[in-house]
């Protein structure tokens, strides 16, 4: 998503990443992926159980997630050191003011995400309401 990160901001809206591993893990991947949005930590996994995401070990390792590992590998997409726990999976969530959900995509393994494209769509649907 940082590719539509001006998009995102020009919409009035703000990307935030919320990651499970330590402070100092997310310093580094802040600085890694040249984040210019806000990066939270939450070891305890309170936010991932809140939001009901799902934590699966077949999700992580599963034949599902073999192709994807493969294709991140030949494109220069290399997994660096597990930092935190390596079977929390993911989700997006448009959120507006007053905790109004307008969108929410719960991942099942860890490169199972909508694209980019369409939660700009959804962002942009939801502003129109």
């Amino acid at each position: 998503m940082r590719e539509k990160i001006d998009e995102i901001h020009n919409l009035g809206a703000e990307l935030v990443v919320v990651g499970n591993g330590s402070a100092e893990f997310a310093a580094s991947f802040q600085k890694r992926f040249k984040l210019t949005t806000p990066l939270y930590v939450d070891p305890s996994l309170a936010v991932y159980n809140a939001a009901g995401l799902k934590r699966t070990k077949a999700g992580t390792i599963g034949p599902k997630n073999w192709l994807p590992a493969l294709k991140a590998l030949f494109t220069g997409n290399l997994q660096g050191r597990v930092q935190g726990d390596p079977y929390q999976q993911g989700g997006v969530f448009i959120v507006f003011p007053g905790d109004k959900l307008v969108y929410s995509f719960i991942s099942k393994r860890p490169s199972d995400r909508p694209p980019t494209k369409k939660i700009v769509q959804k962002l942009k649907e939801a502003q129109r309401k």
